[in-house]
């Protein structure tokens, strides 16, 4: 039996202190969540780990600072046969509508079961992932743009499609493990890897509000291992109707192509779409989905030795409406990793929204903890 690492049962403790004061039902779900935290210590196939995003803002338009809680998250992960495991992620922000604006609130992010499956052919790495999991598209790109901590990425920010939702999917890798030392990479096949799932369609936070269930794909191809082995493309996509009584149509079409390297990562992107995985892009006099369609560019260049690095991105989308609904954003950052991946992140992040191009700057300092 392994013993109890007191260091990380005290953080937990303060971890219970500061969402203390969430109602009773979010402190039985987290006690009930600790207990299984405990367990962790004494088995060492288990995993436990968190993460979460501090920040300081300052809002130009509206002369506001503020300290803020961005995202906090705490994950364990159970091995509980050679093919069976099981991951519990709670997702801590802050409540900015209703009632309980300002109130530190607690939902669920991840909560499956893993099947793995063995290798066949060549597809390895099989597992069938089953209850509230990562959708294809979302966490792929935050596998490529690792900075989440500074916000959202572009099709989640742009109301279109999010990170996580009720349903089954299955993964494989292309090939055999991709090998090499210089870069994490977000392709874990050889030759590419592959997400196919059906989902609810409305998203972790969100009720069934219909009988429709969305299908949803990824389909990313290394097609140059021993040469170029950081060149990575992507088609993505999902097809279903908005999650609503209404029912309107909600297609999605994308493609991505990126570069990974041990001193920078290079990454554009591009997708069609008609309506949203939430049925909020719709023309309310036609009664039907809006067309839009997006693209997205985003460069990174680090410093592996020294930590330091910058990146910038740019965004932009354009919805039909009876005219023309444009929206663009440019984000500008400086960064400084140290410590197993933990971050400080300076940015600059500039959007126009709409047919007056409204202008909303913001300038901020994140914390993005990890352990």
């Amino acid at each position: 039996m392994a013993l109890i690492n007191f260091n990380k049962f005290f953080a937990l403790s303060e971890f219970i202190i500061f969402t203390g004061i969430m109602k009773k039902w979010h402190t039985t779900i987290l006690l009930i969540f600790c207990l299984m935290c405990i367990v962790n210590y004494l088995n060492a196939q288990d995993k436990f780990s968190g993460q979460w995003f501090i920040g300081f803002r300052h809002h130009e338009q509206e002369d506001l600072n503020q300290f803020l809680l961005k995202r906090a998250y705490i994950s364990y992960e159970k091995q509980i046969t050679p093919w069976l495991s099981g991951r519990i992620t709670p997702d801590i922000t802050m409540d900015r509508e209703g009632m309980d604006k300002g109130n530190v609130e607690l939902r669920l992010k991840y909560l499956y079961a893993q099947f793995d499956i063995p290798d066949f052919l060549f597809f390895t790495g099989n597992n069938i992932k089953t209850g509230l999991t990562p959708r294809p598209w979302i966490g792929y790109e935050q596998d490529i743009n690792i900075y989440r901590s500074q916000g959202k990425m572009f099709l989640e920010r742009t109301h279109v499609i999010n990170s996580t939702d009720f349903g089954i999917h299955y993964y494989s890798n292309i090939g055999n493990h991709y090998e090499q030392s210089d870069f994490e990479t977000a392709c874990r096949g050889t030759y590419g890897n592959m997400v196919l799932g059906v989902f609810n369609g409305g998203g972790y936070h969100a009720l069934e509000e219909n009988k429709n269930k969305t299908l949803e794909w990824r389909f990313t191809f290394r097609p140059f291992p021993d040469h170029f082995g950081g060149l990575l493309a992507t088609y993505h996509g999902a097809w279903g109707h908005g999650n609503s009584v209404w029912n309107h149509t909600f297609r999605l079409n994308g493609v991505h192509l990126g570069y990974e390297h041990k001193y920078f990562v290079l990454s554009g992107q591009y997708y069609q779409g008609l309506g949203s995985y939430d049925d909020k892009l719709v023309s309310l006099v036609a009664n039907n989905s809006i067309p839009h369609d997006g693209y997205s560019f985003f460069g990174e260049f680090r410093h592996p030795k020294t930590g330091l690095g910058a990146w910038v991105r740019y965004d932009y989308q354009n919805l039909e409406y009876t005219d023309e609904f444009a929206e663009e954003r440019i984000i500008v950052s400086a960064v400084w990793k140290f410590y197993n991946s933990n971050k400080i992140i300076l940015s600059y992040d500039h959007f126009l929204e709409g047919h007056g191009d409204i202008p909303s700057t913001l300038y901020e300092v994140t914390l993005d903890i990890r352990f």
